[in-house]
């Protein structure tokens, strides 16, 4: 087994610096930082906006303070704060 490992340590480095890459980031507001909600609506709830990005693209993201488009997902959320 430790053969295995030694033989195929440059891949398996490899693989996992991908998955860590891959692996999946809740950005609120599409941004790192950035708060966002709208009002409370009339039924007492206010809305808020988060992105499922990779962690790669986060990264960049930081590096060059922008907004790059690529997502998993882009999704609102709903929060009961009660009547108003």
């Amino acid at each position: 087994m430790r053969q295995f490992f030694v033989k195929h340590k440059k891949r398996i480095v490899v693989w996992l610096a991908l998955l860590l890459l891959a692996f999946p980031m809740r950005v609120d507001c599409g941004r790192i930082g950035y708060a966002c909600a709208t009002a409370p609506d009339d039924n007492g709830y206010y809305y808020t906006h988060f992105d499922i990005q990779p962690f790669a693209v986060t990264l960049l993201e930081a590096i060059v303070q922008t907004d790059l488009p690529f997502r998993y997902a882009s999704i609102e959320e709903a929060h009961y704060i009660g009547a108003p």
